[in-house]
């Protein structure tokens, strides 16, 4: 099972512990693998580790990307950090597996001269490495020129006949531009010709010396000059002229001479054959004295007549560092001649690194529970860093702590990860992340979630402690191992006395006092918040205590009516009463509404105690506006439908943007929503609203479970036993019984020994029970008391 996306980034002890899907009649397992493989990875390495760049000048560096493990993928290359006037250049910007590569680094004469870091990255996947360049920009200024050769320096030909030279230019400091070659110095009887006949930047050219018999025999000295504006280099080769015919032979050159590499790098030379005395045949040519771990090819490995080759010398991070001379001998019949090269191999200078490691890869909890994992970390190549760990992937209701949080060089650290009774039962990957400076790295575990009990929790309205039966509450209720907790309805206008009292407008007290004598018992705590209060009261109580009297609505802060005006308030006749209603569509509400939502998960979000918190965005609890509200022949679907111009998609609107807001506050805190019925047909608004709480992590659930969904679920009030069975593994879901029960059936909510089982059998992972159930079930002084509650119950929770 994927991870369920509203539980990312739930913060340690914040969620409600009782909150568990239930198998009921799915018959759902799950069952963990385990498995053990090495780690493919990768590193990435540059050598030398720093440079110092004159102005105008450049400087390269070898990079090395080694697979580990059994990694084969390919490797994106970046470079940041250059400040303005470097420039930076990889001879390939991708790697497969392993490989070497060029870095060159150049600095204008406009850069400052200073010190810098710039950063190589390396990225494959979710894999990630750097390595860090150390350039230096002196204050020395270069000016951009070129070298000039020739190779070789002299030859020999008879008179009629042809030779070559190879002409090489490579450009220094930044130079660009075409190097325009000549040859001066010819004597009668003696031509030249270049090919190409310039050079652009960097390069080389073939000179071809042409005689006629009119040239006289003799030793020339020939001036070859490259020369591009005011820059001008040249060299001397020597031409000897026999009056006889030499017989056809071939010469053998090497350029340049000499080479320096790191151990895993490659580089190339070139290899030159002319043709002596009208030579034609084909020159093999073979390379000899390579050590161990190097690998040398002449590309074409032969030539005709005469012609170049481009030899490559590749080594292996196993190459014994040291200066190896290389011979590449030309056959061509019994005609045999030789060139050398020297390569001088420096060592691989490996950099400080850690690995990191779980074990078991593969661990089990039941939910509730807790479970450890040990994490290793063992150092490489000198590694003394402190490496911080954190890990991710983690299911919702899932908390994970590591003792200790980091590890300097090598040890092990012990990954607890406690689980809640609201975690879905599943296979979870989690990822294990380590990291110092710019080192990070992964690695992986599995865990395996199993199920717990549902949550059965007990409904208290607003004001229940001051009622008669509390006092058995003790006996019945906070001892009662079946009863997960409380789900305590509060008002707004009970915390909120309004901006006008500064840092101390919100006022928890009332509710921190509900909450406390089952905080004591060791229960859990969800909080109902009635934003627009269900009762018709006119003198508002302690639970509503910055209210309005004489309103019908002690709900709404007082500060709110104000600000709502009498364009935006009506009084009207609801199904509790005459109340005055609020236009929820207005900015009054709305921002102050929101603004208590945030304030309220600020104060509780370092509770574990509280489980969850349900914001009623509607009348009461619920989410639609009041009943009858589109009845346009009463005060209220007046106010509601032809003042305020309210519809279905509307209300919809006012659902999605209240939901969106709640989902950005990344509470730490478990948030629900109670989906009500609207509309034709019923389920036209929870269809649209359990989807948005859904991506924003947000429970939901339903205050109508009555006795006829039984045989009706397909008709059942907010269409919830549908969406129950779509969204249940994804967040928490939550029933109330529409009203008390009654054990003989009589009444429309019917008896808990017919609602519960089929409840559990829907997928609900809490269930609301008014108050007054629990005591019938459990208190044989309550006034119909009936003990077959009880087993239904208990068997509910266990199950």
């Amino acid at each position: 099972m994927a991870s369920p996306k509203w539980l990312n980034g739930v913060a340690a002890g914040l969620l409600l512990s009782g909150l568990l899907s239930l198998t009921g009649c799915a018959g759902f397992s799950s069952r963990g693998h385990s498995s053990s493989q090495t780690t493919a990875d990768f590193s990435v390495t540059v050598n030398p580790a720093s440079v110092t760049v004159a102005k105008g000048g450049s400087a390269s560096l070898g990079t090395t990307i080694s697979a580990v493990g059994n990694f084969a993928g390919t490797v994106q290359l970046a470079i940041t950090g250059a400040p303005a006037g470097v420039t930076t250049a990889l001879t390939s910007n991708s790697v497969n597996g392993s490989g070497q590569l060029t870095l060159s680094v150049a600095a204008s004469n406009s850069a400052s001269a200073g010190s810098y870091t710039l950063t190589l990255w390396g990225a494959s996947g979710s894999l990630s490495h750097s390595a860090t360049i150390g350039v230096t920009v002196s204050t020395t200024t270069v000016n951009p020129d070129f070298t000039f050769s020739a190779s070789p320096t002299s030859q020999t030909i008879a008179i009629g006949q042809s030779t070559s030279f190879v002409i090489a230019a490579a450009a220094e400091n930044g130079f660009t531009g075409n190097i325009s070659l000549s040859a001066s110095g010819l004597p009668a009887g003696m031509t030249a010709s270049f090919n190409p006949s310039a050079i652009n930047s960097s390069g080389s050219s073939t000179l071809s010396i042409s005689t006629n018999n009119s040239v006289a025999p003799g030793t020339y000295t020939l001036t070859l000059s490259g020369a591009n504006g005011s820059l001008s280099h040249s060299q001397t080769v020597g031409v000897t002229v026999t009056q006889n015919n030499p017989p056809p032979d071939f010469s053998i050159s090497a350029s340049p001479g000499a080479q320096t590499i790191t151990a895993g790098n490659s580089t190339s030379f070139t290899i030159s054959v002319g043709a002596i005395g009208g030579f034609s045949g084909v020159v093999g040519l073979l390379e000899s004295g390579m050590p161990a771990g190097m690998t040398v090819g002449c590309s074409p490995s032969s030539i005709t007549g005469s012609g170049n080759c481009t030899l490559t010398v590749s080594t292996s991070s196993s190459t014994a560092a040291g200066t190896y001379t290389l011979n590449i001998t030309g056959t061509s019949g019994t005609l045999t001649h030789s060139t050398s090269i020297a390569i001088t191999v420096n060592a691989v200078v490996l950099p400080a690194d850690f690995t990191l490691s779980a074990s078991p890869s593969s661990q089990s909890v039941v939910a509730g529970k807790s479970t450890a994992i040990t994490t290793t970390v063992a150092a490489q190549n000198g590694f003394t860093g402190s490496v911080t760990l954190t890990a991710s992937g983690l299911p919702s209701g899932i908390t994970a702590s590591f003792a200790p949080a980091s590890i300097t060089t090598s040890g092990s650290s012990t990954l607890t990860l406690t689980s809640t009774n609201t975690t879905v039962a599943g296979t979870y990957t989690l990822t294990i992340s380590g990291k110092s400076g710019s080192l990070s790295h992964t690695t992986n575990a599995s865990l395996v979630v199993t199920e717990a009990s549902v949550a059965l929790n007990v409904l208290m309205p607003p004001g229940t402690t001051a009622n008669y039966w509390y006092k058995d509450y003790p006996t019945y209720l906070f001892n009662n191992p079946t009863v997960n907790g409380a789900t305590i309805a509060i008002e707004w206008a009970g915390s909120d006395q309004g901006p006008s009292a500064g840092s101390g407008q919100y006022d928890w007290t009332y509710p921190d006092a509900q909450i406390q004598a089952w905080v004591q018992a060791g229960k859990k705590v969800n909080f109902v918040v009635w934003a627009n209060a269900d009762d018709g009261s006119t003198t508002c109580g302690p639970e509503s205590q910055y209210g309005s009297n004489n309103t019908g609505n002690c709900g709404i802060p007082t500060y709110v009516w104000t600000a709502l005006g009498a364009s935006n308030a009506t009084t009207c006749m609801t199904q509790f009463g005459m109340q005055q209603m609020p236009n929820y569509l207005a900015s009054a509400f709305q921002t102050n509404y929101r603004a208590f939502m945030a304030a309220m998960i600020q104060h509780y979000k370092n509770n574990a105690s509280v489980g969850y918190i349900r914001f009623g965005l509607g009348h009461g609890g619920e989410s639609m506006p009041v009943a009858n509200w589109n009845d346009t022949t009463a005060a209220c679907g007046q106010a509601y439908v032809t003042s305020w111009g309210l519809t279905i998609s509307g209300w919809e609107s006012y659902l999605s943007g209240m939901l969106n807001y709640e989902g950005s506050l990344n509470s730490p805190i478990q948030l629900m929503v109670g989906v009500t019925p609207m509309g034709n047909p019923g389920s036209t608004v929870p269809d649209y609203a359990a989807p948005i709480a859904v991506q924003n992590h947000i429970g939901f659930g339903s205050q109508g479970l009555e006795l006829s969904d039984v045989n009706n679920c397909a008709g059942a009030t907010a269409d919830w036993c549908e969406l129950f069975a779509q969204y249940s593994p994804q967040v928490p879901t939550e029933l109330q019984t529409y009203m008390q029960s009654c054990p003989d059936n009589s009444c429309t909510t019917g008896s808990l020994v017919d609602l519960i089982p089929f409840a559990v059998a829907n997928h609900v992972t809490v269930f609301e029970i008014y108050w007054q159930d629990w005591m019938v079930a459990f208190d044989p002084n309550f006034p119909g008391y009936y003990p077959a509650y009880a087993p239904v119950l208990n068997a509910a929770a266990e199950q």
